[in-house]
């Protein structure tokens, strides 16, 4: 399991995220935080990254389990088509990651059954049909999480789950959104995801669990070869002193010797001596190089 420094990641945060931290907002990040380290079914910090980048995009950066907005028919009249097709049901996007059809809510319902979350101050057992006969119970911060981060592990949604996209050596967060719905908002939602796996690993206290090279491979789900280890920085930060580098021996070249009353070649950059009775040639004056003057 992971943790990670809670006040450091809040100090953080607006400036990494670009999101004022409310009162709001932090109570429901701190939830968020002690759920995620709790949570042993992640592995890889870019699952949790990728994770809270969903629920900042689905609840529009409240971070908190919300009711989806109803599209103005005048306004956005296909939005409002499409979500007039389970609207009337009851069945709208409600929680963390808008939880939407009766269906899902009936498949959400069957996968915690028997399972018991606080609500209304009192424990409450999970029945196979609960959420769907009251599916605000969506609204409630427990019972939203397991939804997002159990649903997106297990392909609840779309039939697509975090593994398929996310390894220790690599993380296609773009293609990752096809876990929630399609390819839609993907690239933002990627940016959003490598803000967060940066902000995290800054945060990370403890042991390290493996990671992911998403920073080099985002929205490739190309693996991401490991460098190779550096001893010498090993040693340097472990308070030893690195020994220098052993120097490579200079090889001896073997120089010509001079044939016998040959003359001696002249050494290089020598002035080559005047013929004898030749007149020394006369001095010219060279112009003056005029200055260039640098503009201050």
């Amino acid at each position: 399991m992971f943790a990670f420094d809670r006040q450091r990641f809040l100090a953080e945060f607006s400036a990494r995220s670009g999101v004022t931290l409310t009162p709001a907002r932090q109570q429901a990040l701190t939830f968020l935080l002690d759920s995620l380290e709790r949570d042993a079914g992640f592995t890889l910090l870019g699952e949790i990254a990728y994770v809270l980048a969903t629920i900042h995009w689905e609840t529009g950066r409240t971070f908190a389990p919300v009711k989806e907005l109803r599209a103005s028919e005048s306004r956005n009249p296909k939005l409002y088509a499409r979500q007039q097709r389970y609207w009337p049901s009851g069945y709208y996007g409600r929680g963390y990651v808008q939880l939407t059809w009766d269906y899902n809510y009936k498949k959400a319902s069957e996968k915690l059954a028997g399972e018991a979350f606080p609500i209304g101050g009192q424990a409450v057992t999970i029945t196979p049909t609960m959420l769907l006969e009251h599916p605000d119970y969506l609204f409630e911060p427990a019972i939203s999480y397991r939804v997002a981060a159990q649903g997106m592990r297990e392909g609840w949604f779309t039939g697509k789950r975090l593994s398929q996209y996310i390894s220790a050596a690599s993380a296609d967060y773009e293609n990752a959104r096809r876990i929630i719905n399609g390819v839609d908002c993907a690239k933002e939602i990627a940016a959003i995801a490598l803000k967060y796996e940066t902000l995290l690993t800054a945060c990370q206290v403890g042991a390290t669990p493996r990671s992911t090279g998403a920073a080099a491979s985002l929205g490739t789900g190309r693996s991401i070869p490991p460098a190779p280890p550096r001893p010498r920085a090993r040693a340097m930060s472990m308070g030893r002193s690195a020994p220098p580098p052993t120097a490579s021996p200079v090889e001896k070249v073997a120089r010509p010797t001079p044939k016998k009353g040959a003359k001696p070649a002249p050494k290089k950059g020598a002035k080559p001596a005047p013929k004898k009775g030749a007149k020394p040639a006369s001095k010219k004056s060279s112009p003056a190089r005029s200055a260039t003057v640098r503009p201050a």
